[in-house]
C-alpha cells in the first residue's frame, strides 16, 4: 500500500489523481490532502477517502469541528507540514503557482517521491529543486502529459544517444484565429482539446504554458534549449517525442486524458493495469506545424528567459501570473497580456545563481511592477 499526500485535490489534476486512487484502493491510500478554498468539494473528498491530515487556506473552526478525527493544518506553513508528513511515501503536487515551491522542497527533504504538475516551482527554482532531489536521492516524476511522455520515452534510451526532445502544443483556441481587442474571456477559456483550470487555460491560449514547459524540460531532463523543440499539434494525441542520435523519432501517443500520465507516474517503474482509454488508430490523422512566434511572442520570451537563467525565469513567471490573473478579473484585455509581461521584465537585473531568498524577492518586485503597469 502506497500512502499519498495530494496537494490541490479540488482542482482538475487533483480530481484526476483521485480517480486513479479510487480505481486502485488496494494499491493507494490518501493519507493527507490540501483543498485550499473549495470547502464543499473538500468535504466530499474527506467523506470518501478519510485522510488523516487536511490543509486549508486558513483556519475554519465551523468546518473543522465536524471532523474530530482529522488533523487540520492551514496556510503556507501547513502545506510544508503536510509535505513532510511522516506517514506518507509520495507527494502529488497539483497546485499551481509559486505556492508549490516550498512544499515541493519539503516533500523532497522528507524523502518522498515527488510527482509534480507544479511547473512554476521548477521554472523559478529548477536548479535548486533538481540539486535537492539529487542530494536526497529522490524520484521526481512529471505529471504534465508532455513531460511524462518524454520521461517515459527517455527511460528506454541511453542518455548519450538522445539528440533532442519535442513537446507538443495544441495551439489553444487562437492557433488559427486572430487576436484583437474583441477577444472575450469565454473565447479564451474554450480550449479545443483539454479541460484545465482557468489560469493554465489562459497560458495555453498564449502558449506561455508551453514556454514554461520548455524551461521545465531543461531542468527535468538536463537538455540544452537548442535540443528542446515545440510543435503545434492540434489533435493533442502525441504528447512528446524523442529523437535518437541516428535521427529516428519516437513518439508517445494517447487520448487527451490526464488520468493516463498520472497513473503512469503513480505506478512507475511498473506499468499500470490496462484500465486507461486507448488510442485507436483507424480514423486518426496527426498534424504538426511550427509555432508562429509572431502570433505567440511569449513562447520566444520563455526560451530567452530560460537561456539567460538566473532570476529571469522566476521574473517571467511572476509577471505572467500577475497579468493573467488581472485578465481573469476583467482588468486587462487578452491581447495586452504579452505587451504587459514584456514591459514588466524591462529593467530586471539578473542574478546568475540566486538562492531562494533572492528568487522570492525578485518575484515580489516584479509583481509590484506589474501592479503599477496595470494600475492595481
Amino acid at each position: 500500500m502506497e500512502r499519498l499526500v495530494l496537494f490541490g485535490a479540488t482542482g482538475s489534476i487533483g480530481g484526476s489523481a483521485l480517480d486513479v486512487i479510487r480505481k486502485f484502493p488496494e494499491r493507494f491510500e490518501l493519507a493527507g490532502v490540501s483543498g485550499w478554498g473549495n470547502i464543499p468539494r473538500l468535504a466530499e473528498i474527506i467523506g470518501e477517502f478519510r485522510p488523516k491530515v487536511v490543509c486549508l487556506r486558513e483556519e475554519n473552526p465551523d468546518f473543522t469541528a465536524g471532523y474530530p478525527d482529522v488533523e487540520f493544518l492551514s496556510g503556507g506553513g501547513g502545506l510544508e507540514d503536510l509535505a513532510a508528513l511522516d506517514d506518507a511515501d509520495t507527494a502529488i503536487m497539483a497546485i499551481a503557482g509559486t505556492a508549490g515551491l516550498y512544499p515541493s522542497l519539503a516533500a523532497i527533504r522528507s524523502g518522498k517521491r515527488l510527482l509534480t504538475a507544479n511547473k512554476e516551482s521548477i521554472v523559478c527554482a529548477g536548479d535548486i529543486i533538481m540539486r535537492e532531489a539529487a542530494a536526497y536521492g529522490n524520484e521526481l516524476i512529471p505529471l504534465d502529459s508532455e513531460h511524462n511522455a518524454v520521461f517515459n520515452l527517455l527511460t528506454r534510451f541511453d542518455p548519450g544517444t538522445v539528440a533532442e526532445i519535442t513537446l507538443t502544443a495544441s495551439g489553444g483556441p487562437f492557433r488559427d484565429k486572430p487576436v484583437d481587442d474583441s477577444v472575450t474571456l469565454e473565447q479564451v477559456l474554450d480550449h479545443p482539446t483539454w479541460e484545465m483550470g482557468q489560469y493554465i487555460t489562459v497560458n495555453s491560449a498564449t502558449l506561455m504554458n508551453k514556454g514554461f514547459e520548455v524551461i521545465e524540460a531543461h531542468h527535468l531532463f538536463g537538455m540544452g534549449y537548442d535540443q528542446i523543440k515545440v510543435v503545434i499539434h492540434p489533435q493533442s494525441l502525441v504528447h512528446g517525442m524523442v529523437r535518437g542520435s541516428d535521427g529516428t523519432l519516437y513518439m508517445s501517443a494517447s487520448p487527451s486524458d490526464m488520468r493516463i500520465p498520472i497513473s503512469l507516474a503513480m505506478f512507475f517503474p511498473e506499468t499500470p493495469p490496462e484500465t486507461n482509454p486507448k488510442l485507436e488508430l483507424p480514423g486518426v490523422s496527426l498534424d504538426f506545424r511550427e509555432p508562429d512566434l509572431e502570433r505567440f511572442p511569449l513562447l520566444k520570451l520563455a526560451y530567452d528567459a530560460g537561456r539567460e537563467g538566473g532570476v529571469m525565469p522566476a521574473s517571467l513567471n511572476a509577471a505572467n501570473e500577475t497579468v493573467v490573473n488581472a485578465f481573469l478579473e476583467g482588468k486587462v484585455r487578452f491581447d495586452k497580456i504579452p505587451e504587459l509581461v514584456m514591459k514588466a521584465l524591462d529593467g530586471v537585473a539578473n542574478v546568475p545563481t540566486p538562492d531562494l531568498e533572492t528568487i522570492m524577492e525578485t518575484d515580489w518586485r516584479v509583481r509590484v511592477r506589474c501592479g503599477e503597469l496595470i494600475g492595481l
